[in-house]
Order: structure tokens, then C-alpha cells, then sequence
């Protein structure tokens, strides 16, 4: 085996690594963040807001911030997570959809049964989640074995 070889080996080993790290680390994300078994009701929207963030796309796109409340066993909360990303940017027609207008007033509010405090606005679709996880430990797998059988 030559070191040109060798280094080749190393270098798609390495990728294979830091794919599997990736698919790992958006695994850890999914499950923590898994809502399936989270619970709703209905909540009241305080502040919100829908400043331009790209007017470059078409349709443009709005960042959506909003600070809400919501009432669980009596007990009320505030929490300003719209979604389980760190900005919630999306298009004019699915503010709408999703809020009902786009100057709600109440609002459906999922919330962690574990933790009350945890709430989101806009569930996160988990599924596609899984199937990008999947895929980065698919390619991680693939350039293992290719390293494997470069000789």
C-alpha cells in the first residue's frame, strides 16, 4: 500500500467520522426536542412580530417573534419560542395558516408535560428530522466501507 493510498484512506475515513458525528449530534437534537408526546392549549399572544428578514425571495420572507402565555394546572407561563430553531422565518401565506392571521390574539401553544416552562408555537416536523439523520449515518457508513476498500 502506497502513501498516496493510504492518505486517501484517511482523508474518506475521516469525512465518514465527521458525517457520523453530524448524524449523531442531529439524532441527540431530534430526541431531545421530540414533541410527539407534548400536549396543547390555548394561549394568548402578547407582543408579535413579522419584520422582513430576505424581501430578496419571492415570496418575501418574515422572521416571525412573538412573546405569548399560556395556563397549565392553574399555573401560568410566558415564553417567547416560537419554534425549535433559532429564528422561525417562513412566507406570508403560512404565518397565515399557521396562526390564522397575521395579527393572531390566541394562539395553540404545545408544551412539554415534563417541563411546563417548555413550549413551542409550531411543532417541529420530526420526520424529516429523522430521514436527514438517517441519510448523513447512510453516507457515514458508505465512506467507511469505501475507505476500507481503497487499497
Amino acid at each position: 500500500m502506497d502513501i498516496l493510498a493510504l492518505n486517501r484512506q484517511a482523508i474518506i475515513g475521516l469525512f465518514g467520522i465527521f458525517f457520523a458525528v453530524v448524524a449523531c449530534i442531529g439524532c441527540i437534537k431530534s430526541m431531545r426536542v421530540c414533541t410527539v408526546h407534548w400536549k396543547s392549549t390555548q394561549g394568548a399572544i402578547l407582543k408579535f412580530e413579522i419584520p422582513y428578514y430576505n424581501s430578496a425571495h419571492n415570496p418575501p420572507s418574515f422572521e416571525v417573534k412573538a412573546i405569548y402565555s399560556y395556563e397549565v394546572g392553574n399555573k401560568r407561563f410566558e415564553n417567547s419560542k416560537v419554534s425549535d430553531e433559532n429564528r422561525c422565518v417562513m412566507c406570508a401565506n403560512r404565518i397565515s395558516s399557521y396562526f390564522g392571521s397575521m395579527e393572531p390574539k390566541q394562539v395553540t401553544v404545545f408544551y412539554d408535560p415534563n417541563d411546563l416552562s417548555r413550549s413551542l408555537l409550531i411543532k417541529p416536523n420530526l420526520y424529516i428530522r429523522w430521514i436527514m439523520v438517517f441519510l448523513l449515518g447512510l453516507l457515514a457508513a458508505s465512506l467507511f466501507i469505501v475507505a476500507i476498500k481503497i487499497k
